[in-house]
């Protein structure tokens, strides 16, 4: 099946592979361009992986009336809006997920690697900030200032 794997440092690569398993930590690609022929990628360095011939569009979630946003923040800053349904869980290293593509809005089936995630939200607006607050910025929801300047917890030790 063909995938698109975006890595932690900024490098993609389109490729082949039947061995993507989020209970292990490698898996075996085989790029489609280039001169590699095989390459053994670790979950530990890969942001997401989508497939984008694997969305069935009668399988459209935003067509329910109980259809729940998602927003997963990666550790690099980037958003991407999701949708939470049947496909979504966790398993092993990675959260299956239903991401919104940010061009087209076309949904794309992608494995997000827990390693890569900040935090996943559920909401119930994209953007629920005040007009005030409102500045474009990977374009969808952001921590407030207030809230991302208020002091840490202090953990039991």
């Amino acid at each position: 099946m063909r995938i698109l794997i975006d890595f932690l440092d900024g490098e993609s690569l389109e490729a082949e592979s039947d061995t993507v398993n989020q209970q292990r930590l490698t898996f075996i690609v085989r790029p489609t361009s280039g001169n590699n022929r095989l390459a053994w990628v670790s979950l530990a360095a890969v942001k997401q992986i989508t497939f984008p011939d694997a969305i069935d569009p009668a399988a459209d979630p935003r067509s329910g009336p109980e259809s729940q946003k998602v927003v997963v923040r990666f550790l690099d800053g980037k958003v991407v809006r999701a949708y939470k349904d049947e496909t979504f869980s966790q398993e092993g290293l990675c959260f299956n997920l239903n991401l919104v593509d940010g061009q087209t809005g076309r949904l794309q089936r992608a494995l997000v690697s827990s390693y890569a995630v900040k935090a996943i939200f559920f909401v119930d607006q994209w953007d629920s900030r005040v007009p005030e607050q409102a500045t474009p910025q990977h374009g969808v929801a952001h921590l407030t200032p207030a809230l991302s300047q208020s002091p840490r917890p202090s953990w039991p030790r």
